[in-house]
């Protein structure tokens, strides 16, 4: 056990106080892991918008339309 945990504390107190660290070492790690995913994303997206050509676009091929016909349906 931890020196911050007296020795005479019950059960209860022992688990609250477990917990209570459990508790900000989670936030700590979690809180880390925001950061670094959101520097990845910001590098990113400024990384996408320096690549990306303003003036410069693929040429869209020409499409031939096709006559469409209506089904053949036999007399009776």
């Amino acid at each position: 056990m931890s020196a911050a945990i007296p020795p005479n504390a019950s059960l209860l107190e022992r688990a609250a106080a477990i917990g209570a660290r459990y508790q900000q070492a989670f936030a700590l790690m979690y809180g880390e892991i925001f950061t670094i995913t959101a520097i990845v994303c910001v590098f990113g997206a400024v990384l996408g918008l320096l690549i990306s050509g303003r003036k410069e676009h693929a040429d869209e091929p020409e499409v031939q339309e096709q006559p469409t016909l209506a089904p053949q349906v036999e007399p009776l």
